[in-house]
C-alpha cells in the first residue's frame, strides 16, 4: 500500500510545509485539488516551491475525481424522468451526465501547468490523473497544442521550448476506465500516457476489469501493454 497525502490550496508556505510533513511520514503521493482555491491558479510562482519539493523529492501529485467538488450543475439531473442513482442505490458514485463533465476541470488543471511553464520548469515532476477516465485525452493533447499555436501573440509565455502535449506526455500519465477503448487511446495518444486502474471495489471498477482491458487490446503490442499494466505506474512514480 502507498499512502497519499491530501493537501489544499492555500497559504503557499503551510501547503509546502504540509506536504513535506507527509513525505517524510512516508507518503508516496501528494493530492491536490483539481479547483484552485482564492485567486490564484496552481500555475502560480507563489505555488512553485511546492512543485519544486516534489520534484525534488521524487514525490508525484495526484488529481482524483471529486477534486473539485462535482463540475457538472444539479440542474442537468432535474430532467423529468425517473430519479436515478447508481447501481448500488447511492448518490455519491458517478452518474451518465457526471461522466460527461469528469474531465473537464483536470484538463484545465494540466493546461495551465503545461502553458503556463511549470513543466518546463520542473521537468522532474510527474503527475498522474486518477479515476477521471482518459477517452478525453487526445482532443486534450491537440486542443492544448491549438492553444498553445494560437495565443502566442498576446501571451509570451506560451512561446516555450516544447509542445504543451509533449509536457504532458513526459509528465503526467492517466487512469482509462475499464469500459474505455485503450487500444484506441494508446493508438490515437501514445503507449506512454495510459496504466492500469481496477478502482476496486467501486462499482465504476468493473467485474473484470482485466478481461476488460485485455479485450480492448487485442491489436497492441506486449511492450505497450506491459507499459500499460506496470511500466507507467513506475514511471509515474519515479521508480
Amino acid at each position: 500500500m502507498i499512502g497519499v497525502a491530501s493537501v489544499f490550496w492555500g497559504d503557499p508556505e503551510r501547503i509546502v510545509e504540509e506536504a513535506a510533513a507527509a513525505i517524510d511520514a512516508g507518503c508516496g503521493a501528494v493530492l491536490v485539488p483539481s479547483m484552485p482555491s482564492g485567486d490564484m491558479s496552481p500555475s502560480h510562482a507563489d505555488y512553485h516551491p511546492l512543485w519544486a519539493l516534489l520534484e525534488e523529492r521524487g514525490i508525484p501529485f495526484m488529481l482524483h475525481i471529486g477534486g473539485g467538488g462535482r463540475p457538472l450543475p444539479k440542474a442537468f439531473h432535474e430532467n423529468g424522468l425517473e430519479k436515478t442513482t447508481d447501481f448500488l442505490g447511492g448518490g455519491e458514485n458517478i452518474r451518465s451526465k457526471d461522466y460527461l463533465m469528469l474531465h473537464t476541470l483536470p484538463e484545465v488543471f494540466l493546461g495551465c501547468m503545461a502553458l503556463d511553464g511549470v513543466f518546463e520548469k520542473f521537468p522532474g515532476l510527474r503527475g498522474g490523473c486518477i479515476e477521471q477516465g482518459a477517452l478525453w485525452v487526445p482532443a486534450m493533447l491537440r486542443r492544448m497544442d491549438l492553444a498553445q499555436q494560437t495565443f502566442q501573440k498576446t501571451e509570451p509565455a506560451l512561446r516555450l521550448p516544447m509542445s504543451a502535449s509533449d509536457y504532458i506526455r513526459r509528465q503526467v500519465r492517466f487512469t482509462p476506465f475499464p469500459t474505455e477503448p485503450v487500444g484506441w487511446l494508446i493508438e490515437q495518444a501514445g503507449e506512454e500516457l495510459f496504466l492500469f486502474t481496477s478502482d476496486y471495489p467501486h462499482p465504476e471498477g468493473g467485474r473484470d476489469p482485466l478481461g476488460r482491458f485485455e479485450g480492448a487490446m487485442t491489436d497492441v503490442s506486449e511492450e505497450a501493454k506491459e507499459r500499460f499494466y506496470s511500466g507507467n505506474f513506475a514511471d509515474m512514480m519515479g521508480w
